[in-house]
């Protein structure tokens, strides 16, 4: 059985800076955009793995709190992990580093706002949100037609 998998962030995805740094952490992340972060998540049956740098500072048990605390209800069963965090390294490295670490996963997109990480070298599969409004629909139309192509894990080329 091959995974879909959602390489997330959350800082301009699931919030805008109206609630950056709000605290407590799940706060910061507005209710409507994980909401429909979740739902398309089970309507295309895919599994989220945690890009973002929140990773750094807190357990994944913690981030699946987050989510569930604002409208992600099967974020214990969707968010399967967390990729790896390096000094020096760049968040497109970091998620090629866990695609290798499993090859179940058979599809997968990048909902991020930053191409500066070396994201747009996810060519389709980078599906850059605007900070200032988060992840809207249009942008999971994009994701889901970049998750129904399988991805050849032939090279470096992830697109």
């Amino acid at each position: 059985m091959t995974t879909r998998a959602v390489m997330l962030d959350f800082d301009g995805v699931l919030n805008t800076p109206r609630t950056w740094g709000k605290f407590p952490p799940e706060q910061a992340l507005d209710r409507d955009k994980v909401e429909r972060v979740a739902a398309w998540v089970e309507a295309v049956d895919a599994h989220v793995v945690i890009s973002s740098a929140w990773r750094t500072g807190h357990a994944l048990d913690d981030l699946r709190q987050f989510l569930q605390g604002r409208g992600f209800a099967t974020a214990w069963n969707r968010v399967i992990g967390v990729t790896v965090s390096r000094i020096f390294s760049r968040r497109d490295w970091e998620i090629r580093e866990y695609l290798a670490r499993h090859p179940e996963i058979g599809s997968f997109v990048v909902l991020d706002d930053m191409p500066t990480l070396g994201l747009d070298r996810f060519g389709a599969r980078f599906i850059q949100t605007n900070p200032e409004t988060g992840v809207t629909e249009a942008d999971l139309d994009r994701a889901t037609a970049a998750l129904r192509r399988r991805w050849r894990r032939s090279g470096r080329r992830a697109a």
